[in-house]
């Protein structure tokens, strides 16, 4: 699942554009924020007694719970977002799964990490020791496949490509052998 994520670009061209949105918020509450900083260096620079203390002081008041609301909000709104896209993906990474494994003749497809467990990086050592499966025959890994046609159905449905990535993929095929119609093919 963490392969196909990296790969897919649909999802690499949406965390670009959440990471952009965030930005854009980040820049706004950071604006927010200064003004902030500069109505308080207004403030101590006043005498004490000064009239102009109370106005300052309030509109500080009112700019910090600007930021705090903004900053609240903006969480709910990048977590909900996020929630969205990742249900989004997974269920076309669930879907496109489903596609090659009946066109590999699979009945199923287990979730599996052919990745090492190293000695430096104690947290992969307990997620290899927490996977239900100690070995796979590498040639029944879909994971390959499944990326490749997600992505080419997502340029074939118009697609961006994320600026983090070189080329566009071109069009996948199966092994010629294949008796099946492709994953791309409608049903």
């Amino acid at each position: 699942m963490n392969k196909v994520l990296k790969e897919y670009d649909r999802f690499r061209a949406a965390y670009e554009a959440f990471q952009a949105e965030a930005m854009v918020r980040e820049g706004e509450l950071r604006k927010i924020e200064a003004e902030a900083r500069t109505e308080n260096e207004k403030l101590q620079k006043l005498a004490q007694g000064d009239l102009a203390q109370k106005k300052i002081s309030d509109k500080i008041t009112m700019l910090i719970a600007q930021f705090e609301a903004g900053k609240k909000q903006a969480q709910a709104e990048f977590a909900q977002k996020d929630a969205e896209m990742m249900a989004t993906i997974y269920n076309e990474m669930q879907q496109m799964s489903a596609r090659v494994a009946a066109w590999r003749g699979y009945a199923m497809v287990i979730k599996y990490s052919s990745t090492p467990a190293t000695g430096s990086d104690p947290d992969s050592i307990r997620a290899t020791i927490s996977n239900a499966m100690v070995y796979a025959d590498p040639k029944l890994d879909i994971t390959a496949d499944v990326t490749k046609f997600l992505n080419q159905e997502y340029y074939q449905r118009g697609g961006q490509k994320p600026k983090g990535t070189g080329t566009t993929p071109g069009a996948a095929q199966p092994p010629a052998s294949a008796a099946n119609p492709t994953p791309t093919q409608p049903r």
